[in-house]
């Protein structure tokens, strides 16, 4: 009887380890309940404020949305970066028509100038950037 009490208190003990373990350490669950949503007034407000904006849609089920947030942080030059979750903001990723992601868009002074889809490096994207940084309209 004591060596089927202590059995159970050890499955017991060690089911609770691996629960409390396990949500302790989770990374994420790929919800998008933390991500805002934005009015199309919100939006057209947020590419004005900065010369050179970015906009990453992407979501955070998808893994190479996830690869190329990795890469944003390291993006060199003058580029205001704001990602956007496509799951949160169907209206604004319908106005763009985002049909897959990641897709980036740059916009200029509040005016779309480019996009691109699918993953990029920091690099590739710091050189895109480049090209409209000033005056110049040739994306590279």
């Amino acid at each position: 009887m004591l060596a089927s009490t202590r059995i159970a208190l050890g499955w017991i003990t060690l089911v609770t380890l691996i629960v409390v373990g396990c949500d302790r350490f989770r990374v994420g669950d790929g919800s998008a309940s933390d991500d805002p949503h934005y009015s199309e007034q919100q939006f057209d407000e947020l590419v004005a404020q900065s010369p050179l904006t970015l906009i990453k849609f992407g979501a955070p089920w998808c893994g190479p949305c996830r690869m190329l947030d990795d890469e944003l942080p390291n993006v060199t030059g003058e580029v205001e970066i704001v990602s956007i979750n496509v799951d949160n903001n169907p209206e604004l990723s319908a106005r763009y028509r985002v049909s897959g992601i990641p897709h980036m868009i740059m916009f200029r002074d509040g005016k779309k100038i480019d996009e691109r889809m699918g993953f990029h490096s920091a690099a590739e994207i710091s050189q895109w950037a480049a090209g409209f940084s000033h005056s110049g309209d040739a994306a590279l």
